[in-house]
């Protein structure tokens, strides 16, 4: 699996989605490469999707250990921040059942259903079957 090509540029970009595109000096991107190394500063993300839904997904995993099921839950409502919700959360339709892998990292309702319904957010659980599971879609509808 690749990336985006527009990971800098772009509506969706890092400078975009992290509020910094008119800061921005693409041209430092590659500034030090191979000299400075930053590796010592970065953290491991908990799940293999966007870093936005990390927290959303966590709160449904804490749902589960206070003993609330699926059957409880008659509403799920996120207070997330507008530039996040533009890429996790729009357009609804289709984050509502994503067709790809790739857009299911970046699907805040599908990801929260299934991180609740599995307990479990982890690559395997982007695989083609998940994807199709009519309880992640339902769940993931609730609002």
């Amino acid at each position: 699996m690749t990336g985006p090509e527009t990971i800098f540029e772009g509506r969706y970009s890092i400078y975009h989605t992290h509020g910094i595109s008119e800061q921005a000096i693409p041209e430092q991107v590659a500034q030090g490469l191979g000299e400075q190394w930053e590796f010592l500063n970065v953290s491991i993300k908990p799940y293999p999707v966007c870093h936005f839904a990390h927290a959303t997904v966590d709160c449904g995993r804490r749902l589960l250990k206070r003993g609330i099921s699926a059957e409880e839950i008659e509403q799920v409502e996120c207070v997330i921040d507008p530039v996040a919700a533009a890429l996790i959360c729009e357009p609804l339709e289709t984050k509502w059942a994503p067709k790809t892998a790739y857009g299911a990292k970046f699907s805040l309702p599908w990801l929260f259903a299934i991180g609740f319904l599995d307990n479990a957010l982890t690559l395997s659980s982007l695989s083609a079957e998940n994807l199709q599971r009519n309880d992640i879609q339902l769940f993931g509808r609730k609002k």
